[in-house]
């Protein structure tokens, strides 16, 4: 990697050992939305990196979101609604159940999302490609000796 952030290094190494073309990032400060941007994506960002809500939005944030912990309880519900559906065999899109969950950690917080926030979170992650086939693993105990 030859430069840090701002510069789009970091975010083009990861997006390509991850063997994706197309990701979201998400930061707490301007640099973080300033790499996303020369990288070509687009950045969700929390209050946590000391930057106010102005500056990510000036620096090109999507989105701005003030607590951190809400985050993780997004990710978690978006997970957990992910992992119903597969256990269920109910299969919806990835993109549909992080917007379902977005939209149920809105309601109880009493945060409210504008119909362009809707669309361009939900958007971004609709587009982003399914994850590659992975060889299953084999227990070691389980395989013939």
């Amino acid at each position: 990697m030859a430069a840090t952030k701002p510069a789009p290094d970091l975010v083009e190494v990861a997006i390509r050992k991850t063997g994706l073309e197309q990701a979201v990032m998400i930061g707490d400060s301007i640099w973080d939305c300033q790499a996303a941007a020369r990288a070509g994506i687009q950045t969700i960002a929390v209050l946590t990196g000391g930057f106010s809500e102005q500056e990510l939005g000036e620096a090109g944030a999507l989105r701005v979101f003030g607590d951190a912990g809400l985050r993780r309880v997004w990710f978690t519900q978006m997970i957990q609604s992910a992992l119903v559906a597969i256990i269920t065999d109910a299969y919806s899109q990835f993109g549909a159940h992080a917007l379902a969950a977005l939209e149920m950690l809105a309601d109880q917080t009493g945060i409210e999302l504008a119909d362009g926030d809707r669309q361009a979170i939900s958007g971004q992650m609709r587009r982003l490609p399914p994850a590659p086939p992975r060889p299953r693993a084999r227990c070691r105990r389980c395989a013939p000796a």
